[in-house]
């Protein structure tokens, strides 16, 4: 398999290793409600749809409200800019040296989102110093992106476990998946799951009102794609 189809979105799939980097998100999300400078959590989701990871976020942390969605390739990049600032931070004079890189990112007028790399003496004053009252942004320094990072390479091999977030519409992960499971599997378990489709299709047509009908519809068509 080579690497176009490997990074194929399409392609993606739980379970299914490795997993394309458009799938591999790092979802940043900022305290709600904060009074002053609010803290950030970063949590790792996969995912072929940015508001489905939001979606899987806010059900883990609900304390705090999505921010940023970057696919691993974006995350490798951000880490690359934070260490050319590193660098450069180490070849300067004293007082350069003593400040640390941080990405700030806040979301300005009409919702658009800014995102500077910059060198400061903390979190504290690398905020203030980007971010324009009264909009609200997040700060995350360079060692704590570069763990981020890792963990989403990580993700993408399948060595560590993350958060999978199906896309259920149609044309998303979930229908290419159950028609993938219903094309390969053997005879016999193609007739259980035909005869639970029958069962299910049962009861559906005796509670007509039941939610679970619409839901489940259109997710597996066994004689369509046998």
């Amino acid at each position: 398999m080579d690497a176009q189809t490997i990074n194929d979105a399409s392609n993606c799939e739980e379970g299914r290793y490795p997993y394309p980097d458009a799938c591999v998100k790092l979802v940043m999300g900022r305290e709600r409600d904060a009074l002053r400078i609010p803290r950030v959590a970063g949590m790792v989701i996969v995912s072929t749809r940015d508001e489905r990871a939001e979606g899987s976020f806010q059900v883990h942390c609900p304390d705090f409200a999505p921010h940023t969605v970057s696919s691993l390739d974006d995350v490798r990049w951000q880490v690359e800019q934070l260490r050319i600032l590193d660098a450069q931070r180490k070849d300067g004079w004293l007082l350069r040296k003593l400040r640390k890189p941080y990405m700030v990112t806040f979301r300005w007028t009409m919702g658009v989102l800014h995102r500077r790399f910059i060198l400061a003496w903390s979190s504290v004053d690398a905020y203030r110093g980007q971010v324009p009252e009264p909009y609200a942004g997040a700060v995350i320094p360079l060692c704590d992106l570069e763990t981020l990072l890792a963990r989403m390479e990580r993700v993408k091999t399948g060595e560590e476990k993350a958060p999978y977030a199906w896309d259920y519409s149609d044309g998303g992960d979930w229908p290419r998946h159950c028609e993938r499971v219903w094309n390969e599997a053997p005879p016999e378990d193609r007739a259980r799951m035909q005869q639970t489709l029958n069962v299910m299709a049962a009861y559906r047509s005796s509670r007509p009102g039941d939610p679970s009908a619409s839901e489940t519809k259109g997710t597996t068509d066994p004689e369509r794609s046998a």
